[in-house]
């Protein structure tokens, strides 16, 4: 599963503008997608600034392409980490990706914007 997931986003990256860690250009929608502090998602207009939506859905979005977000839930709830899609236009949850199973020596792949863990297997 996680090998599929890596893939994915890889392939959806190629057609998307990460301005920065969990920050996405969405021009389709005039906005810029980020996650928050607090761990939700929240798009912003680029004419104001002022925020669109923000989504409780997920904690980190990856990936913004077309009329979608590929984002993942809150790590922090512990494994397995789920994976949602959101509508790029109102935030709702659109469609469950299933989840990543993460070993229990993995701390995690993001707890928080400033905080990272990096982890490989070989």
């Amino acid at each position: 599963m996680l090998t599929m997931f890596v893939l994915l986003v890889s392939a959806l990256q190629a057609n998307a503008l990460e301005l920065g860690r969990g920050v996405h250009l969405d021009e389709t929608h005039g906005q810029i997608v980020r996650a928050t502090p607090d761990l939700r998602v929240e798009a912003l207009g680029l004419a104001d600034g002022k925020s669109m939506w923000i989504s409780q859905e997920a904690a980190f979005p990856l990936v913004v392409h077309g009329e979608r977000v590929l984002a993942i839930g809150d790590r922090r709830l512990g494994s397995p980490v789920p994976v949602v899609i959101l509508d790029a236009e109102n935030g709702q949850r659109s469609a469950d990706c299933g989840v990543i199973e993460l070993p229990d020596w993995a701390a995690g792949i993001m707890d928080g914007l400033g905080n990272s863990t990096t982890f490989r297997g070989h």
